[in-house]
């Protein structure tokens, strides 16, 4: 056989091998990446709501009475689906 031909066909499954062991358990990755984001995003839309009402941030153009409610309740509902993610490993 091809020296060419026998690196492609070994590095073909190199990276089978690669995307299939990513799969560990019941879980991958990108469940792990969930999780991650599923964490850094509630204080980071807290922190966002907190800037955008800053005047010496933003100005003038602080965000509206509306915008405020509907962005608090967001924010706590994305705490509380958090909270809820940790509690689920404990029951």
């Amino acid at each position: 056989m091809d020296r060419d031909r026998h690196n492609e066909i070994a590095a073909t499954r190199l990276h089978r091998k690669a995307l299939i062991g990513w799969h560990i358990g019941s879980g991958s990755v990108a469940t792990s990446y969930g999780i991650v984001q599923g964490f850094s995003t509630p204080p980071l839309l807290l922190l966002i709501l907190l800037m955008t009402n800053d005047h010496r941030i933003i100005g003038d153009r602080v965000d509206s009475r509306s915008t405020n409610i509907l962005g608090a309740v967001t924010t706590i509902t994305i705490f509380a689906a958090a909270a809820g993610l940790v509690a689920s490993w404990f029951l």
